[in-house]
């Protein structure tokens, strides 16, 4: 795994370097992904989006372990009876009648819900930015009843007997534009009160975040009524999410936000306060 952290205080030079690396894997993530992805409720019926994850995760570490009506599990390995792991899930489908995705100076104009998430998750996935005990959903349904969720969910706990430590859901949020923050923490539910210290401690030290307690409806309420604990991380995009004119987002938020999911992911699992950081530097 390899984990870097954007410090406040870090050398320019080195972080320029680092977000330019990260942003031309992105940039072609996200255009790949912004595409069409529609289901009824009970399956998928446009695959666009689908074929195109698939297609990105062919011949990579991530091993399709799933593959339902309405959601995509992937995991390093093949999942053994009560293995404790850490979901992280992203909604793939969408409400727009046409989907793009155009490049300004300074930001992605699109249809980005929630495309943009996935895209920094597969970076994610392709660049090693996860641990082994990482299990990525996902899932259709979300605009609606949440079915994809549930069908990724019902597999791992119901037939692969996975124990579920923690759920991280990836979206977008109008929540944290005017404040200029790269992700935004919202919806936690049933997080210790350890943990919650060790996530917000080590992320507070090395970015400028907004946490919202009580955000909009998203797949961590359907994980707060099956009592898994989660939060979400979103990135802030300006503009109706739901619209075919598309949102803005900020291309320099981009690095910070897929730096961050990973390095969540490692503190949500640390049963001690210090295993994070000591697993990330051994590995």
């Amino acid at each position: 795994m390899i984990l870097v952290f954007f410090y406040k205080d870090s050398n320019i030079a080195q972080e320029k370097e680092y977000i330019c690396s990260i942003m031309n894997k992105f940039d072609n993530l996200l255009k790949t992904l912004t595409v069409d992805s529609k289901d009824n409720g009970k399956e998928f019926v446009t695959f666009d989006r689908v074929n195109a994850i698939k297609a990105l995760l062919e011949g990579s570490d991530f091993k399709l372990q799933h593959e339902g009506p309405l959601s995509l599990v992937y995991a390093r390995h093949e999942l053994a009876e009560d293995e404790d792991i850490v979901l992280i899930t992203t909604h793939i489908d969408c409400l727009h009648t046409r989907c793009f995705c155009e490049e300004q100076e300074e930001c992605y104009k699109g249809t980005f819900d929630n495309s943009i998430t996935n895209a920094a998750v597969i970076y994610n996935m392709l660049h090693d930015q996860f641990n082994d005990n990482v299990v990525v959903a996902f899932t259709g349904d979300e605009e609606k009843d949440c079915h994809g969720l549930d069908e990724a969910v019902n597999f791992l706990e119901q037939e692969k007997n996975c124990y579920i430590r923690f759920a991280l859901v990836a979206e977008v949020t109008s929540e944290g534009w005017e404040e200029k923050c790269p992700f935004v923490i919202e919806n936690d539910f049933h997080v210790d009160m350890f943990t919650a210290h060790r996530v917000v401690d080590a992320l507070v030290e090395n970015f400028d975040f907004l946490f919202v307690h009580n955000a909009e409806p998203d797949e961590s309420w359907d994980l707060d009524e099956m009592e898994i604990p989660c939060f979400t991380m979103s990135l802030p995009v300006h503009g109706d999410m739901h619209s075919d004119a598309g949102v803005l987002a900020r291309k320099e938020s981009i690095p910070s936000y897929c730096c961050a999911l990973a390095a969540a992911a490692v503190l949500v699992s640390a049963q001690e306060a210090g295993d994070a950081y000591e697993d990330a530097d051994n590995e």
